[in-house]
């Protein structure tokens, strides 16, 4: 018998009328082996046939790793500076946050601001790791990248109720609830639920779920954490979803399991510089 966030997700789910697929780009990547001379030749020509895609990945390559030197000025060069799984992590949740982007009018700069969110706490999440926990530098990046999936379904296929989500927002309830008063789920259980489709790592999929209430989670609990820390951190920068803050409450519970006090949380805050994120992405 489904229980009735799976009963409202299956409801909302069946108003889509074409569930985006995984773009080819995206399979190509997650196919790819680590650091494989062949993966590094690979990922150059997978990137290079979308242009508009090679474009933003080359940006974002600028912006993430802001102060590495030199600009970025090609996918060779990216890879050679910043690594290759880096760059795979970056045309990974390009492809696939971008799809969302077409036929956008209505609320596209709201479209614009999640994207600007994700990227945020993608990067933000692997400053954060290097500090407490570095072998998992880059699946924070992309779990930070695509924590936020959902959102993105949201506001592509569903105008009124996000109207409606937002308007509830304005009268005082976390983003979370207003999503679960309006839908009866919330965007970590559409995004969970399209990643599922999709067949992303496991990983990423807790990350996904979890991250706004990291003390449920029973695996992968320090990448929950570093996205949930992560996504507080954006949205204090109004790097949010929504420029407000708070958008939804914080679970203490993420400090205790990366072993961080409020004081780190401090000092890796101050060392952030919202420069790094620049505008142009998202246009």
């Amino acid at each position: 018998m489904e229980n009735g966030n799976d009963k409202a997700l299956r409801i909302l789910v069946q108003k889509i009328p074409k569930l985006p697929t995984l773009p080819m780009i995206a399979e190509r990547i997650l196919g790819m082996v680590d650091d494989d001379v062949a993966s590094v030749e690979a990922i150059e020509e997978t990137i290079a046939q979308d242009p508009a895609i090679a474009a933003k990945v080359l940006s974002f390559a600028n912006a993430a790793f802001y102060g590495s030197g030199e600009p970025v000025l090609s996918v060779r060069d990216a890879v050679m500076k910043i690594g290759f799984k880096n760059i795979r992590s970056i045309a990974l949740g390009i492809s696939l946050m971008t799809i969302f982007s077409e036929n956008r009018e209505k609320f596209a700069s709201a479209y614009h601001r999640i994207f600007l969110h994700s990227v945020s706490v993608g990067v933000i999440s692997r400053q954060i790791a290097e500090k407490v926990a570095g072998e998992l530098a880059d699946k924070a990046f992309i779990a930070g990248l695509l924590h936020d999936i959902g959102q993105l379904v949201i506001n592509k296929y569903f105008d009124e109720e996000y109207q409606r989500i937002i308007d509830e927002f304005n009268q005082g309830l976390f983003l979370v609830d207003a999503e679960k008063k309006v839908l009866g789920i919330t965007h970590a259980d559409i995004g969970v639920w399209l990643a599922d489709k999709w067949n992303l790592p496991t990983v990423i999929q807790d990350a996904i779920e979890f991250h706004h209430m990291p003390s449920a989670a029973t695996d992968n609990r320090m990448l929950v954490a570093l996205i949930h820390v992560g996504n507080a951190v954006a949205s204090r920068h109004s790097l949010g979803i929504i420029e407000s803050e708070p958008v939804n409450a914080f679970d203490s519970s993420a400090l205790d399991i990366l072993g961080i006090s409020e004081k780190d949380l401090e000092t890796i805050e101050s060392g952030l510089d919202k420069q790094a994120f620049p505008g142009e992405l998202f246009q």
